[in-house]
């Protein structure tokens, strides 16, 4: 995972608390710090050729990010995990 992006996520969680449990609000903070043209056709363009760092990346750091420091969890965390446990238990039947 790339280290400077990592680093970008995880300032974001530690001074933005609402980017913690929304991965949209994370990624536009990104987005906008990478220079997202205000034209849609134009961030669509730049988006299609690279110009941005992918959603998936960013939504896999802050993942990482919270797996590794309880204090940047958000409050969902704890509930996307019990639901992990729970389809676990279902298919391990």
């Amino acid at each position: 995972m790339n280290k400077k992006l990592k680093e970008r996520v995880k300032d974001l969680l530690v001074n933005q608390i609402d980017t913690r449990d929304n991965d949209n609000l994370l990624i536009s903070q990104i987005w906008l710090d990478e220079g997202v043209p205000v034209n849609s056709i134009d961030f669509l363009i730049k988006y299609s050729k690279g110009g941005f760092t992918s959603a998936e990346s960013i939504r896999r750091a802050r993942q990482k990010l919270q797996e590794e420091h309880e204090n940047l969890r958000g409050e969902k965390y704890n509930e996307r995990q019990r639901k992990g446990e729970e389809v676990r238990q279902t298919i391990s039947k």
